[in-house]
């Protein structure tokens, strides 16, 4: 452990971020300063880190144009980024070195915890599992031929119906109410009902 006086300078080492070899790989968690974890990821690569990790999976925002979305990384933990190194970290060198983009590391009794490989393995298969639920999730909102919906617009809004079948984003049903008349409208004005 480095003591220092307050108003001692040192000189750093030339920008790399580690020391002492430790034998094995550690990982640790920094804490970044908002929208810095691309940031800070790249820099700590850069720096002597072996690799950094943030959680991110890929979604979709709206550009100017007519309806044009694009992809990007949507960070799923912000304000977190994961460090491994096989040499001892200068917090220290860290903190200055960032410039702000660093704010601290997530610590136990005063020391920078280190996160098991096991429990990091098991965070690296949250985002997977998070795109299978929402995925499932989605196929379960589809509506199809047979299923039945409830009316959520329109003056009909409220009515439980069957479809009977689709044309372009529009569903077809019958109305018994009405002497077995068709009537259509539009699938985002239509809710379906779980199967009990």
């Amino acid at each position: 452990m480095t003591h220092y006086r307050i108003g001692q300078t040192f000189k750093h080492n030339g920008g790399q971020i580690v020391a002492a070899p430790l034998g094995t790989v550690a990982w640790y968690i920094l804490l970044t300063a908002p929208q810095q974890e691309f940031a800070v990821s790249a820099w700590l690569t850069r720096s002597g880190a072996i690799e950094c990790w943030l959680p991110t999976e890929e979604a979709w925002r709206r550009v100017r144009g007519p309806r044009r979305k694009v992809s990007y990384l949507r960070r799923l933990a912000p304000g977190y980024v994961f460090l491994a190194v096989d040499r001892a970290p200068l917090w220290h060198v860290i903190r200055d070195a960032s410039l702000g983009r660093i704010r601290g590391v997530v610590c136990q009794d005063g020391e920078p915890l280190e996160v098991p490989e096991a429990a990091l393995a098991r965070m690296r298969r949250v985002p997977a599992r998070i795109a299978q639920i929402r995925e499932r999730a989605r196929q379960e909102r589809i509506i199809r031929p047979g299923d039945r919906v409830v009316i959520a617009t329109g003056p009909l809004a409220g009515w439980a119906v069957d479809v009977a079948r689709l044309d372009r984003g529009i569903a077809h049903f019958v109305l018994p109410l009405l002497g077995g008349r068709e009537a259509s409208a539009p699938v985002e004005g239509l809710v379906k009902q779980a199967v009990a």
